[in-house]
């Protein structure tokens, strides 16, 4: 398998998000920040990347933006999900509500006569 493709599955995503977590909290300018105090491992619910409401969410979306900067990074299983999720987002954010506008499609209307 090429190399940073391995460790797809469960245990797999667990690393990857620790390998980023290692390196962002041991820079010296991150240590303090409450995402590196926190651990995630056996925590319940989406993980706190994936999950807006989540008090730590700005500062794995940090994390992970400089962890996929670095080019040795950009094929980690971490990378390529935010790069999958950041295409999805784009792309709903360009249709907006503009199919919607138009009114119900067929299939709204229910059944036909019997």
């Amino acid at each position: 398998m090429p190399d940073g493709l391995t460790g797809f599955g469960p245990s797999g995503f667990a690393l990857s998000y620790e390998e980023m977590q290692k390196w962002y909290c041991g820079k010296a300018t991150n240590t303090a920040k409450p995402v590196c105090a926190t651990a995630t491992k056996g925590a319940k619910g989406p993980h706190p990347l994936f999950n807006k409401k989540h008090a730590q969410h700005l500062d794995w979306v940090e994390m992970t933006k400089g962890f996929c900067a670095l080019p040795v990074n950009q094929k980690k299983f971490v990378c390529l999900m935010q790069k999958a999720q950041a295409a999805r987002a784009s792309k709903m954010a360009g249709k907006g509500l503009g199919s919607m506008a138009k009114g119900p499609g067929p299939m709204a209307k229910g059944p036909g006569p019997a």
